[in-house]
C-alpha cells in the first residue's frame, strides 16, 4: 500500500506542479517517481495465486497475514494506467467477494478467509472507514459505478446502524455483525462519510475519482440544472461523475463532453461516464 501511495502522492504533486507551470526539471522529479515505483509495483509485488498485491521485505511477505490484509487492494488508486485491465479485475473479484473483504458494512481490514480474522479486533477484521473511502474513489476512477454506490450505502447504513445501537459515533465496525467498535466518541477517519452521504444525498454535489479534476461545480436550484469543467487525467481510463440532481427517477439532458439523456437513480444521482480525452471539457445536466 506505501508503493500505491507514493503512486498517487506523486500524481498528485505533479498536477499541482503543471498548474503552476513549474520548471520542466521540477515535474520530471515527480513523473519519474511515478515511473519508478509502478514498474517495482507491477514486478515484484504482484502475487499471480492470490490475485492481488501482496506486501513484501526482500521477496518474502512482512507477516504470514499481510497477503489477506485490505492493503493488498490498496493498488486500484494509482490509476487506470498504472495496472493492467486483468489485475484490475482480479482486485474486484476480491473486493467484492463475501468470503473475502466485501461485508453488509463496508470492506474489511482482513480477509474472512485469513486463519487471523477477528471480525471484532481493530485491523483484524473490522470495518475501517478511511481506507475504503480511498477505494471508493478509485472506483469512480475505473468506472464502477454500481460497486462504488453499493458500497458507499454499506458504509453510511452500517455507520447508521451503528450509531442508533450505541447512541454514539463508533470508531469502526464488527466485520460480520456491524456492530459498533471501538471509542464510541470518535471522529478522525469517520469523517469520510461525511463525503460519502454528500455525493449521493445532498442534493447539487458533484463528485470524482482520483483522476478527475472538478473546476467551478455550480448547481442551480431554481432550474435543478449542474454545470462544471473537469479534465481527467488518464486517457485510459474510464472515469465517471456524480451529480445528485432535484429529482429522483427522472430525464436530464447531458450536453457538453458528455451528449445525451440518462435517467437519475432513486437518490437523484446521475452518473456520467466521462470520455477518455484528456482536455479541459465543459459538462451541463439539466432537466429534460
Amino acid at each position: 500500500e506505501y508503493s500505491a501511495y507514493v503512486i498517487r502522492s506523486a500524481k498528485t504533486l505533479l498536477k499541482i506542479a503543471e498548474a503552476l507551470s513549474l520548471p520542466e526539471e521540477e515535474r520530471k522529479i515527480y513523473q519519474t517517481e511515478i515511473e519508478v515505483v509502478t514498474r517495482t509495483l507491477n514486478t515484484q509485488l504482484w502475487d499471480a495465486q492470490r490475485g492481488t498485491f501482496t506486501p513484501k521485505s526482500n521477496g518474502q511477505p512482512l507477516t504470514l497475514e499481510e497477503p489477506d490484509s485490505i492493503a493488498t487492494l490498496i493498488p486500484l488508486v494509482v490509476g487506470a494506467d498504472s495496472i493492467t485491465t486483468e489485475r484490475r479485475s482480479a482486485l474486484l473479484k476480491a473486493l467484492t467477494n463475501p468470503e473475502l473483504f466485501w461485508s453488509s458494512y463496508g470492506l474489511r481490514s482482513l480477509s474472512k478467509s485469513s486463519f487471523a480474522y477477528r471480525p471484532a479486533v481493530a485491523g483484524k477484521g473490522g470495518v475501517h472507514y478511511g481506507v475504503n473511502w480511498l477505494i471508493w474513489k478509485a472506483l469512480l476512477d475505473i468506472g464502477e459505478a454500481e460497486t462504488a454506490n453499493r458500497l458507499a450505502q454499506n458504509l453510511l447504513n452500517g455507520y447508521a446502524q451503528a450509531h442508533n445501537l450505541s447512541g454514539g459515533y463508533p470508531e469502526w465496525l464488527n466485520g460480520d455483525t456491524g456492530a459498533p467498535q471501538g471509542a464510541n466518541d470518535y471522529s478522525g477517519d469517520a469523517c469520510v462519510l461525511w463525503l460519502l452521504q454528500r455525493s449521493y444525498h445532498s442534493v447539487g454535489t458533484i463528485s470524482a475519482g482520483w483522476d478527475t479534476t472538478l473546476i467551478s461545480p455550480y448547481y442551480d436550484k431554481a432550474q435543478d440544472k449542474a454545470r462544471c469543467a473537469f479534465r481527467v487525467y488518464e486517457a485510459s481510463g474510464s472515469g465517471v461523475l456524480l451529480c445528485v440532481m432535484g429529482k429522483p427517477k427522472a430525464n436530464y439532458r447531458l450536453t457538453g463532453a458528455v451528449s445525451g439523456v440518462q435517467t437519475s437513480d432513486e437518490n437523484g444521482v446521475v452518473v456520467v461516464h466521462l470520455p477518455k480525452d484528456t482536455a479541459l471539457q465543459t459538462l451541463e445536466v439539466s432537466p429534460t
